[in-house]
């Protein structure tokens, strides 16, 4: 929440995207109780970031690229859940989610999102949900964790602007590296490199 209010993951295939991405979830799991934290996992890579996630309560929901059909569906849901916490927040005289009362049932919501590439390639119109997202999702309790090979490619520009928490698993070219880097040298990313072969 501090640090973020978003998360990029990025790097080439076989580099343990997809791994970390269920480390993280059940890292949080373990730390915060259902009513607190809830997870939608949108996974266009045939499912295999929710492998032995399948038994969490705080799972609220998993769409893969083999049911893609029901994109339109989840995208609906997320748009009505935005709307939902504007009404909430408004209704009780607050802007951010830390000043609800306790007794308000709404935990943070995190979006995690594996192969973003494929899945905003195949729905082009859920850039600018994405987007909004990112925009005002931090004052809501939504947050995003996005990862890709390549996540130059067709990302709004608000995901990369607003994620203060990035993780590089592995870059061919030292540029892209730099961009979703910012504040490290050159140097360092070639010490780094050095010093971590692959």
């Amino acid at each position: 929440v501090h640090d973020g209010p978003h998360l990029l993951v990025w790097g080439q295939t076989g580099r343990g995207k997809t791994v970390c991405l269920r480390r993280l979830i059940g890292d949080l799991a373990s730390r915060y109780p259902p009513h607190l934290l809830s997870v939608v996992l949108i996974d266009f890579k045939g499912g295999s970031a929710a492998i032995g996630l399948d038994h969490l309560p705080h799972l609220a929901g998993v769409l893969t690229d083999l049911d893609d059909h029901r994109i339109r569906a989840v995208s609906r849901g997320l748009r009505s859940e935005i709307e939902r916490r504007e009404r909430i927040f408004a209704s009780k005289g607050v802007a951010d989610l830390a000043d609800l009362p306790d007794q308000v049932a709404c935990p943070r919501t995190l979006v995690v999102i594996d192969e973003v590439q494929v899945l905003l390639q195949r729905h082009p119109d859920l850039v600018d949900l994405i987007g909004d997202v990112a925009a005002r999702g931090r004052s809501l309790g939504l947050h995003l964790v996005v990862a890709g090979q390549r996540l130059v490619s067709g990302v709004p520009r608000s995901v990369v602007a607003n994620s203060g928490l990035r993780i590089c698993l592995g870059v061919t070219d030292l540029s892209e590296a730099q961009e979703y880097l910012p504040g490290v040298s050159t140097t360092d990313i070639r010490a780094l490199s050095n010093s971590h072969p692959g």
